[in-house]
């Protein structure tokens, strides 16, 4: 099977451009982006990734995880994987030095993450589950949770989990019912159910740590009632030791299409005295500290698709530089030539290169946005930037995760017959990539956050804040050599979006109309701002400063990728923004039994 390689020259001309965006910016963050740091850190990564993370990849997808009497056992290969990833810090990469971090930028640690989706994305959800919930025990700003829960997960010694879903509450976390009984010491009773817990059990880790909605004695219906609970695995004795087991098991395993390694679990609290826990935070406030985790954990799996991408990229393009069929156009028949020459595979490598570096600048970006909000002392500067964020997360979970199973797929094209055999390796890349739009939140859910929770709120003002710094790059493009033609384009993409997202403000149609068209919209957005990104680095391109590093030959396949996203890729914002715009009608016109005939 190919091997997997890092593209350490996309990953670092997107570090030398966020760099020139952060010396602009001239925040202290400037400093602390340190290039030759950053080089280091991903080649290490790459040999990591290569040497480490992907020879189990294939052998854990076979293997899966096994029940035994309680016991959830993973691909044997991985205890001594996950010893040398936590020996190794890499999960402390971006979370803060006094918590055992090494407090490097996001940006720096998501070059290194998509690695680790690339080459074994099962197996990494595992150690991004600690990044998470570390990230939402230090929201609490809470002292308690220092020793020794932060230390253990930050360092990796313990493992971390997420416990929201129940059989009724799926998307609907409103209808949890598990719940948590006072005790005279200050703890908790945990009682019910969770299940499609990732890594809820198994025996990679002596302790694991799941952070639990449940409610309270007399709690408020619906979401204003549920609270955050800390429960571990193993009940710490009054020496802050491993103790007893806690009174949470697994009682069973699902049997899933992809990401087979992972053992996803249906965990059962309180089949006796109940699970011993913690309450996180101020009660009742679960919701609102469990988003901590889960917008980290959203932006995580945005970076997924991006690794999964890049993976079914490289395997497509390996196989299609490889595999001699039929004449190519405008050749001599006798000439021997692999069937990347032929034009439609062509078209499809573009696609995919184009789309995953589209992709990849995005999440980047959106975690040097963070980055730069946490370094800004301007607090109107800074609130600008968190709006920024707060609407592009769900276009980038939204789009990036569909795109991601797309192109997936149209890797399996590339192959032709042998792309559905299993032996190639492309199809358990499309079968692990499925997941993706589905998990933390699906793709329904971030076009409904988006059009509910920011679009209708604010009447479109942070959707247009957003296009018109998009409408900057078009500017730039304007007056960079070679790249004039593609200004329009942008442009017309820019308005037609504009044009669809003032329809939706201004409409009389009712919200359920509305709402029928918001898969779309996300569509729409996700095409343009992967479009903007991709922009940027194609301007960025032309500077003599981007040449000098990769190379006048990158720096021009940076702008051929531009104008074949731009030909190929924007045109479909014309359609979508008619779709927008008039769509929703007929989804509620149309009687129901004609969708369930």
């Amino acid at each position: 099977m190919p091997m997997y390689q890092a593209p350490l020259q996309d990953m670092r001309f997107i570090a030398r451009y966020l760099k020139q965006q952060a010396m602009a910016q001239a925040t202290p963050l400037a400093e602390l982006f340190d290039l030759e740091l950053f080089d280091a850190i991903v080649v290490e990564a790459d040999r990591f990734a290569q040497g480490l993370m992907q020879p189990s990849n294939r052998t854990a997808d076979v293997f899966g995880a096994e029940l035994q009497a309680g016991q959830v056992h993973t691909a044997p290969e991985w205890q001594e994987l996950y010893q040398q990833f936590i020996e190794s810090g890499w999960i402390g990469l971006a979370l803060p030095e006094e918590h055992g971090g090494q407090g490097l930028p996001r940006s720096f640690a998501r070059a290194v993450w998509e690695m680790w989706y690339s080459t074994n994305l099962a197996f990494a959800m595992l150690p991004q589950l600690n990044v998470a919930q570390a990230e939402a025990l230090i929201a609490t700003a809470d002292p308690q949770w220092q020793q020794p829960w932060l230390e253990k997960i930050v360092s990796g010694e313990w493992a971390a989990t997420m416990d929201l879903t129940e059989p009724q509450a799926g998307s609907d976390l409103a209808a949890t019912t598990m719940r948590a009984e006072p005790q005279a010491d200050g703890s908790y009773r945990l009682f019910g159910q969770k299940i499609y817990i990732s890594f809820g059990e198994h025996e990679l880790a002596p302790n694991i740590v799941h952070l639990v909605l449940a409610r309270l004695p007399n709690a408020p219906a619906g979401h204003r009632g549920l609270s955050l609970f800390l429960a571990p695995k193993y009940v710490l004795d009054e020496a802050g030791q491993l103790g007893a087991k806690n009174d949470i098991n697994c009682v069973s395993l699902e049997d899933k299409l992809g990401i087979r390694g992972s053992p996803t679990c249906t965990l059962v609290y309180g089949d006796t005295q109940g699970a011993t826990a913690y309450l996180v935070g101020a009660p009742h406030q679960g919701l609102a500290q469990m988003f901590v985790m889960m917008n980290e954990a959203r932006q995580a799996v945005a970076l997924q698709a991006v690794g999964v991408s890049e993976k079914a990229y490289q395997l497509a393009k390996q196989f299609a530089k490889e595999r001699v069929q039929g004449a190519v156009v405008d050749h001599p028949a006798d000439t021997v030539l692999p069937i990347a020459y032929h034009p439609d595979v062509k078209r499809m490598l573009l696609e995919l290169r184009s789309s995953t570096v589209a992709m990849r600048a995005l999440c980047y970006s959106l975690g040097f946005f963070v980055d730069q909000a946490e370094h800004l002392t301007d607090e109107t500067e800074r609130e600008a930037l968190l709006d920024l964020v707060q609407v592009l997360l769900p276009i980038a979970k939204g789009w990036c995760t569909e795109k991601a199973s797309y192109n997936s797929s149209l890797a399996v094209q590339v192959f032709g017959g042998m792309g559905y055999i299993e032996e190639t390796g492309i199809a358990q890349v499309m079968r692990d990539a499925r997941i993706l739009p589905i998990f933390e939140g699906t793709t329904g859910i971030q076009a409904k956050d988006l059009l509910g929770r920011k679009l209708l709120r604010d009447q479109g003002q942070s959707v247009e804040r957003l296009l018109l710094r998009i409408e900057i790059t078009a500017r730039a493009l304007e007056s960079t050599a070679g790249l004039e033609a593609t200004a329009d384009v942008l442009q017309q993409a820019v308005t037609a979006a504009r044009v669809a997202v003032q329809a939706l403000v201004g409409s009389t149609d009712s919200h359920y109309a509305l709402f029928a068209v918001s898969v779309p919209l996300i569509e729409l957005l996700g095409t343009l701002s992967g479009g903007w990104q991709l922009a940027q680095l194609a301007v960025f391109a032309t500077e003599p400063q981007a040449q000098a590093v990769e190379g006048a030959g990158y720096s021009q396949g940076i702008q051929q990728l531009w104008q074949f996203y731009a030909t190929h890729e924007l045109p479909n914002i014309l359609a979508l923004a008619q779709v927008v715009q008039s769509g929703g009608e007929a989804v509620e016109q149309a009687h129901l039994d004609w969708a369930l005939i």
